[in-house]
């Protein structure tokens, strides 16, 4: 044996054998069937009670045959007759390491298999392994609880029948796209029938070589989550109007106490002008009364700042075309509103409040960055969604990978806005090509 490259030990009895066997991993035990005490009979027996993980040859007198059988049914993978023919001892043992080293990959192949049937049972997602007819190959206990199917019954059948209702045929749905457009996007899919929020994803299987075996369907549940969302955004909103609700407070108090107060003063001024005689005192009232008119046209930008009047009282494109005529005034920068579909009626308070800020906010960056020229404001609205773009022909800049770079511009507070009411936002600029600012927010069914 050690001519052939192999480490051998040796044993002069059945106790000494079992001792080696239990410290050391070995593929082969050569028995003898003549052993002093318990015979090599009894040590077979012994490493099967003990599950030893080696392949065993008997060694049988030449004539004894009946022991050789008895050998074999013991556990014994061959015998070899004493004394063995030195080839074929090395062609014996040889071939059973094979056997005992393929034995061990196979039991590490069943634990690989048995630990990804534990991994895949495991999921909370659903989980289905399904063939290109649709056929269901494999579906964990997550389907089992779902739909009452015990796991071992799902395979075999159609993935419409293991999944009833809406839910299999949203799934079988995905599961064509894919096949036929390669599509692999996630859908989003509303159980009528629990109210439950799922993601459905499919994806193909890949195979080592030839065409796929099927595809992997994952399901998850997304409710909790998605309620969660839905109250942040109620909150939001709420705090929206809330805060929109104290601006238009304080702008109102502005312009109709403090405001009032100022044009009474600015009037008393102005006839204690007039009725004054030329000269040093009457110089000193204009002065007066054209510092009162400054401080009565500052409380107004202060007003129409925090919440514009017109806003409440004519709507939103009224807002718009007020927000960019002052603008185009104070700035020298033509703006102008361009209504591509305007609104029937009148917009939820929160999305008018919404738009009105992010346009806002957008022509003051116009104002402080960009040097344009021109800047325009496109409104659509149409297919219960609000459209919203303001484009100049400014200096425009280069798109940050991490948008915080750009935090100054308030571009995060303009995409928090219009995420927090379910919308989009994007930004669409570069160097010397000027900016352009799109938001889409959606209508709920209950707006008009």
């Amino acid at each position: 044996m050690l001519a052939c490259g192999h480490a051998a030990d040796a044993a002069a009895s059945t106790d000494e054998a079992l001792i080696l066997l239990s410290k050391g991993a070995y593929d082969v035990a050569l028995v003898d069937l003549e052993m002093p005490g318990r015979n090599g009979l009894d040590l077979l027996d012994a490493m099967r009670a003990s599950g030893a993980d080696v392949v065993s040859i008997l060694l049988t007198g030449t004539t004894n045959i009946v022991a050789a059988v008895d050998g074999m049914k013991r556990g014994a993978f061959d015998y070899l007759p004493k004394p063995a023919e030195p080839e074929a001892l090395r062609w014996t043992v040889a071939r059973s390491i094979g056997v005992a080293r393929a034995r061990r990959r196979e039991r590490a192949l069943e634990r690989v298999v048995a630990d990804w049937a534990s991994t895949f049972d495991a999921c909370p997602d659903l989980l289905l392994v399904i063939d290109a007819d649709d056929h269901v190959l494999q579906a964990n206990l997550a389907v089992a609880r779902r739909t009452g199917t015990p796991a071992g019954e799902a395979a075999g059948r159609r993935v419409g029948e293991v999944l009833p209702g809406g839910l299999g045929a949203a799934v079988a749905g995905c599961v064509r796209r894919l096949q036929t457009r390669g599509d692999a996007t996630p859908v989003k899919y509303f159980d009528p029938d629990t109210g439950g929020r799922l993601i459905i994803s499919v994806n193909p299987i890949r195979a080592a070589d030839g065409p796929s075996p099927g595809v992997v369907v994952v399901v998850r549940d997304m409710t909790e989550l998605a309620l969660a969302e839905e109250v942040q955004a109620r909150l939001y909103r709420e705090l929206l109007t809330a805060q929109e609700d104290e601006r238009g407070r304080i702008a109102r108090e502005l312009h109709d106490g403090i405001g009032q107060e100022v044009v009474s003063l600015a009037l008393g001024l102005s006839a204690a002008a007039e009725a004054a005689p030329p000269g040093e005192d009457r110089d000193r009232l204009e002065k007066l009364r054209q510092g009162a008119a400054e401080t009565l046209e500052e409380i107004r930008r202060m007003a129409q700042g925090l919440r514009p009047m017109v806003l409440d009282d004519l709507g939103l494109v009224a807002a718009l075309e007020r927000l960019t005529d002052g603008f185009t005034r104070l700035h020298g920068v033509r703006a102008e509103v361009v209504v591509a579909a305007p609104p029937s009626d009148r917009l939820p308070r929160e999305v008018e409040s919404a738009v009105y800020r992010i346009v806002q906010e957008a022509m003051a960056n116009v104002a402080k960055h960009a040097r344009a020229r021109t800047a325009d404001v496109t409104l659509e609205v149409a297919d219960r969604c609000v459209r919203v773009s303001v484009t100049d022909d400014g200096d425009g800049f280069a798109i940050p990978d991490r948008p915080r770079l750009h935090a100054g511009l308030g571009l995060s507070d303009m995409r928090e806005r219009a995420v927090m009411l379910g919308g989009t936002f994007r930004v669409d600029s570069s160097p010397g090509r000027g900016t352009t600012i799109d938001i889409m927010i959606p209508l709920r069914e209950d707006s008009p």
